[in-house]
């Protein structure tokens, strides 16, 4: 499996998440947007990334992304969730907390992943 170019990646999102923060505020269909109305776009997208073809999946995976993106900043703006920036820390402190052998850089088989996981979810449910 190849790495992605992590740079290029960052620019590429860098300037997906620019335009669609801007498009949110000027584009009167999304400012029409409940975050329910984004939901349901997001799920017809999953459908799409479900039963697209490999030829059609990295634009629809796409299609999906943007969508997330809307349900995070039409959230934001309706509901007052964290920004994005918070929520991407958020999930990043979960998965490494729940996957620490991952940072730590040690191979482990699918089982130990899950009970590591399970356990470390457990404790944090008290």
């Amino acid at each position: 499996m190849r790495l992605m170019d992590v740079e290029k990646s960052l620019s590429a999102f860098h300037n997906l998440l620019l335009f669609t923060q801007i498009e949110s505020k000027i584009c009167p269909w999304i400012k029409d947007l409940t975050f329910e109305d984004i939901l349901g776009e997001a799920k017809s997208e999953l459908n799409e990334v479900k039963n697209a073809s490999n030829k059609e999946l990295a634009a629809e995976l796409g299609d999906l992304m943007r969508d997330v993106l809307l349900c995070i900043l039409i959230a934001n703006r309706d509901r007052g969730i964290q920004p994005l920036e918070k929520i991407i820390e958020k999930i990043l402190l979960k998965v490494k907390t729940r996957k620490p052998w991952v940072e730590n850089g040690i191979i482990v088989n699918k089982d130990e992943a899950v009970r590591i996981w399970n356990e470390v979810k457990n404790a944090e449910n008290g």
